[in-house]
């Protein structure tokens, strides 16, 4: 890694207005680390926390495909970076399938997501080039279209919800879940702690497509809908 004036052969091959300063080592299979100094102070990278470098990558080259089935599309394979520009401040493990986990301090939340979709991790591009991924994963929607448990320390709530029949469905089933439909997409919404601005009361909600409990934490009673039961007391 570099730091400072590029040689002849960094000019020759990102001209003017690239920056070269990062390390990148892939093994015969396809298999990558890299370290990305890229974005950080020219002069003295080492004293300076700002400009903010890059991160780590390691990455796979797997295509998406569950179990031992016939892989399909590009490879992308398994990865875990972290990146503190503050573009995207965050840092995420995820699969070829789009399995995610991401822990973001950008927007102050953690979130693990089933599925975000084949296309999230980025295609593997060998020794051409770095596949950090610059977004976080609420820019997919996963609230809305993949199982997800959320902690969002910013918004202050918790979310537990199945994607109810929306987005990506599974590759393959490994197993039978023994949950039949329409009970697979009941589709249960946010679980979380959540100020009434009338009441002034802090209330718990879980809800379906069918029924649904609410509890008032201050208030000291619940109320329920559809098959569920009222709480009191």
């Amino acid at each position: 890694m570099r730091l400072g004036a590029r040689r002849k052969q960094e000019q020759k091959h990102w001209g003017d207005n690239k920056d070269a300063r990062w390390m990148r080592l892939v093994t015969r299979h396809g298999l990558k680390l890299v370290l990305d100094d890229r974005g950080t102070d020219t002069k003295d990278g080492l004293g300076k926390e700002l400009p903010r470098a890059n991160g780590i990558l390691i990455k796979g080259r797997r295509s998406p495909a569950s179990k031992t089935y016939k892989r399909r599309g590009n490879a992308r394979g398994f990865f875990w970076e972290f990146n503190e520009n503050d573009e995207a401040n965050h840092t995420m493990w995820g699969s070829p399938l789009g399995q995610s986990i991401e822990m973001n301090d950008r927007y102050q939340y953690m979130m693990m997501a089933v599925s975000m979709g084949r296309g999230w991790a980025r295609k593997w591009q060998g020794i051409k080039e770095n596949e950090f991924i610059r977004k976080p994963m609420m820019l997919r929607d996963p609230e809305r279209t993949a199982h997800h448990l959320k902690i969002d320390h910013d918004n202050e709530y918790i979310r537990f919800k199945t994607r109810a029949n929306k987005g990506p469905r599974p590759d393959q089933p490994a197993n039978q879940s023994g949950v039949a439909s329409p009970e697979e997409h009941q589709g249960w919404r946010p679980m979380m702690a959540r100020r009434d601005r009338v009441l002034g009361s802090r209330w718990w909600i879980v809800k379906s497509e069918d029924y649904g409990i609410a509890r008032s934490i201050s208030l000291g009673f619940g109320v329920g809908s559809g098959t569920s039961r009222c709480t009191c007391g």
